[in-house]
């Protein structure tokens, strides 16, 4: 896809591109906004164009560049993030410049992330910061939420899986990514760096251990969820133990409001979200679902249904003698 021509000509209004735009390469990705790699007027910066973009609100994830804007403006110094360049509007959207970081998007080596993580949530917050639910009260209504804007059959579906483990709200909000997805962390020079600012907030830092460790996000971004040593490995590494204490008491309320995500996603035409809501459900089974506390197994394992084509009907979970399932 080509940079919009009215982007393009703001760019060259405030002196940012010199090259043509055949030599904007769009990147791979990014599942909301549209990215570009191109050299800026001096001929030696490497720059990364976002243009904004969104059918509506999204109830977990929002997407405001003067987030992203006040974002790369604390945190550069630090070098958790790029450094913004200049942005600004147009009538294709929202855009932002800032400088592309030399590296590679991170596959490996949880631990890292977790060390990285614990730097962002040690920075001090500034005043624009939205504040995300934390406690199992305030995400139990963050999750319902969610599931009023999914069909019926879905909400009849999940609503039942609510966790009733009561986890009070937290006493101490640090700055959070609020969305350190495996497309979002590059790692330079053996350093993680975070990208795609648009949603940071004040909140639980148990919040971002959870995105990360999604099994969801990790077969999104990553084509495949963590495994136990991964994962150990993480929690492991975060330096902060009453945190790590605090993601194991949360962690059933967070995987439950990712499958609702997950199923708002579908909703929207998202279908890969579908096959993404399996593992995150084998999870929440897994960690708190009453069926497995009443004697059913605890290990959830995904189910599909085919037609003779071999075409995929419906696919789902089964929790022992239950079973949670949606078309295709």
């Amino acid at each position: 896809m080509d940079v919009p021509a009215d982007v393009l000509s703001v760019l060259r209004d405030r002196g940012l591109l010199l090259s043509e735009p055949e030599r904007m390469h769009l990147l791979q990705g990014g599942r909301t906004n549209l990215l570009w790699r191109f050299t800026g007027a001096d001929a030696a910066s490497d720059l990364v164009l976002k243009l904004y973009r969104g059918s509506g609100p999204n109830p977990l994830f929002p997407n405001e560049i003067a987030a992203e804007v006040a974002a790369l403006t604390a945190l550069a110094a630090p070098g958790l993030c790029p450094r913004r360049i200049d942005h600004g509007q147009a009538p294709s959207g929202d855009w932002i410049v800032y400088d592309r970081i030399d590296g590679d998007l991170w596959r490996r080596d949880t631990a890292s992330v977790a060390r990285a993580l614990h730097r962002v949530h040690d920075q001090p917050p500034w005043p624009s910061l939205r504040i995300t639910p934390h406690g199992s009260a305030a995400l139990s209504q963050q999750t319902e939420a969610i599931l009023a804007k999914c069909p019926r059959e879905d909400q009849d579906r999940l609503l039942p899986l609510r966790p009733d483990q009561v986890v009070a709200p937290c006493s101490v909000l640090t700055v959070i990514h609020a969305d350190p997805v495996p497309g979002n962390i590059v790692v330079r020079d053996g350093t993680t760096v975070f990208i795609d600012w648009q949603c940071p907030a004040l909140g639980d830092p148990a919040e971002d251990l959870a995105i990360f460790l999604s099994p969801a996000m990790q077969l999104l971004y990553r084509g495949q969820v963590l495994g136990t040593d991964d994962i150990a490995a993480c929690l492991a590494a975060y330096p902060a133990r009453d945190v790590v204490d605090r993601y194991h008491r949360l962690a059933p309320w967070y995987h439950w409001r990712m499958v609702a995500y997950c199923a708002w996603r579908r909703a929207q035409g998202q279908t890969d979200y579908a096959k993404a809501m399996i593992p995150e459900l084998q999870m929440l089974s897994a960690l708190s679902h009453p069926w497995a506390q009443r004697g059913c197994s605890a290990a959830a394992s995904p189910v599909k249904r085919s037609d003779c084509s071999g075409t995929v009907l419906e696919q789902g979970v089964r929790f022992g003698d239950k079973q949670i399932c949606w078309t295709s």
